[in-house]
């Protein structure tokens, strides 16, 4: 392999794992917080207010719900599986955020909305960047942009970690116990993947 190669190896090397580690930190204490919750996961408070809005009570639930979102002047995330109604009007959904969420109740035959405010703890708070990294179009800018930060981390560190793979075997890879090691390791791996996904 040419020097220029090896050279861009080494900056994708250094320069991937820089653009990455922040969201892989993130991943990685909100992972370790789920199996042993070590940061607090209690909301911390909440606070209830009403407001007046005029609606159209026709409107489809994910119509409905984006209108009232913007009415309150709220951003975040409207789950569509959150949403609950029933045949007397009532109807309630989520806006959700990073540090807070909102629970919104209205019943179609009254102007009245009512607005739960709900603030995050920490531990919630990872967890909803956790997840939020997956996902797309979010209605809150700052998460949208964790969102897009968070795929383009994944990429990239998938790459650093290729190229962490050819400098360590190009580098210390010099005999067959050692190439026999790797291939042990591989099958095994691959192998537990695959239990996991087809059987487990």
């Amino acid at each position: 392999m040419n020097k220029k190669t090896m050279k861009f190896l080494s900056k994708l090397h250094i320069y991937g794992g820089l653009i990455s580690s922040l969201f892989f930190l993130v991943v990685g204490l909100s992972a370790l917080n789920f199996q042993h919750q070590f940061l607090p996961e209690k909301d911390t408070k909440t606070a209830t207010y009403t407001k007046m809005i005029s609606f159209d009570a026709s409107l489809q639930a994910d119509s409905l719900s984006k209108f009232i979102r913007s009415e309150l002047g709220i951003s975040g995330h409207l789950p569509k599986w959150e949403f609950r109604q029933n045949k007397s009007g009532m109807f309630r959904f989520l806006i959700l955020r990073p540090g807070r969420t909102f629970e919104v109740k209205l019943n179609r035959n009254d102007d009245q909305v009512e607005v739960t405010e709900i603030f995050h703890s920490t531990g919630k708070v990872l967890r909803a960047m956790h997840f939020g990294s997956s996902r797309n179009k979010l209605g809150y800018t700052l998460l949208d942009i964790w969102s897009f930060y968070g795929q383009l981390a994944t990429i990239v560190g998938f790459l650093t970690l290729i190229s962490s793979i050819f400098f360590w075997m190009n580098r210390s890879v010099k005999n067959k116990k050692q190439w026999g090691a790797i291939l042990v390791i591989g099958i095994f791996s691959v192998s537990l993947i695959l239990y996991i996904w087809l059987i487990g």
